[in-house]
């Protein structure tokens, strides 16, 4: 039998099928249905049946049935909260931004056979056909964008993310971190700063901006990359096509770009995401400068949206990416995150009663939000 260990972090208020909030668990190590032991370290951290595991708890698994390739259950069997073991037993509800399917009981199933990823002789070969429709032909002949097909299997690397459906587990206290009201003086500074962003070419309203850092550009890539997340491609016809190839071939594209989105006609000035393996779902945050400052260390906006799969869309007349309508689940997400990173040294919020709870982004997805904007001050580097 082989084992899992985990280890706890941070909550997001997503449902399990009893209506519980799942406890979200982040690999420590790779896990696989096809090589050897895999060992993993929770991130997450919330349970259901009136139970709470505080942060930093470690859980413990295993893997259950028969060796096979195609599937991967793990079974979470005990958590360890200040040295001391208690009982606890919980299933894989969700992986996160993964292509896989999780079943009832908690088996991971792999897609059925991919094409391997597109190398650097295809993907020149599909710019030329672009500038050049006859050199489609050679692309076709060759069969190089049709590679050798791989073997299903499940694979997830150190910083995959997990939901557990709790079955049991034990009542403690939980160390959840409270973000207190922003003082008068830092909510005047706020309500100066944009509040919504808008598409670039057309100028519709789009994502509200629903995070603020007070740090430098430096401490924000630096906090973002210590949170596992990787900083987004520029749009261009190389990016263009990798991120068309992912997209058909259900691949991941971690450095994927995005669509543009503007605020007072600025495009951001950083563009953060997160993928598992497959381009269609990603968390991803746009981040712009503004002339507010906090004691001392300049204001950004930030608008944090996650991906949860591919539409075509009717205004825009091409394929975008489809958005979770709950975005406040987004901006716990990347405080979670960056909290997970010790990348956090003080969070406040502020409502905002005049953003509207229910809007549409600038492809027409809806958008559910309770206003609040929250506030992270960045740890130097």
């Amino acid at each position: 039998m082989n084992w899992v260990a985990a280890f706890a972090v941070f909550f997001l208020p997503a449902q399990t099928a009893l209506g519980e909030p799942p406890l979200w668990i982040r690999l420590r190590t790779a896990v696989s249905s096809v090589d050897g032991p895999p060992q993993a370290e929770v991130i997450a951290v919330v349970v259901g049946s009136g139970s709470r595991i505080p942060a930093g708890a470690i859980v413990t698994g295993r893997v259950e049935g028969p060796k096979d390739r195609r599937r991967l259950r793990l079974s979470f069997v005990r958590v360890r909260v200040g040295g001391v073991d208690y009982p606890f037993r919980a299933r894989v509800l969700e992986v996160d931004n993964a292509r896989e399917k999780v079943t009832g009981d908690g088996t991971i199933l792999a897609m059925e056979r991919l094409r391997k990823r597109p190398g650097k002789v295809e993907l020149l070969l599909l710019a030329a056909a672009h500038a050049h429709p006859m050199a489609l032909a050679l692309l076709e002949g060759s069969k190089l964008a049709l590679r050798e097909m791989e073997r299903p299997s499940v694979h997830y690397p150190v910083g995959t993310d997990l939901a557990l459906r709790l079955e049991s587990a034990p009542v403690l206290t939980a160390n959840e971190p409270v973000v207190p009201v922003a003082p008068a003086a830092l909510a005047a500074v706020l309500r100066t700063l944009p509040s919504r962003t808008e598409t670039f070419r057309t100028q519709r309203p789009s994502d509200w901006v629903n995070l603020v850092f007070a740090g430098t550009g430096e401490q924000i890539a630096k906090a973002f990359e210590a949170g596992g997340w990787t900083a987004a491609d520029q749009l261009s016809m190389r990016a263009g096509f990798k991120a068309f190839l992912a997209a058909t071939e259900r691949h991941s594209y971690r450095h994927a770009p995005v669509s543009r989105l503007a605020i007072a006609g600025r495009l951001p000035a950083l563009v953060y995401e997160k993928q598992t393996n497959t381009f269609a779902k990603r968390h991803h945050i746009r981040i712009w400068p503004t002339e507010g400052t906090w004691k001392g260390q300049p204001l950004w906006v930030a608008a944090a949206t996650h991906d949860i799969g591919i539409d075509f869309s009717t205004s825009s007349k091409t394929f975008t990416h489809k958005v979770d309508a709950n975005v406040d689940a987004e901006r716990q997400k990347v405080i979670g995150d960056l909290r997970f990173a010790g990348a956090v040294a003080f969070s406040y919020s502020m409502a905002r009663p005049e953003v509207p709870r229910e809007s549409h982004n600038g492809t027409g997805d809806a958008v559910r939000t309770d206003g609040m904007l929250v506030i992270l001050g960045l740890s130097a580097p």
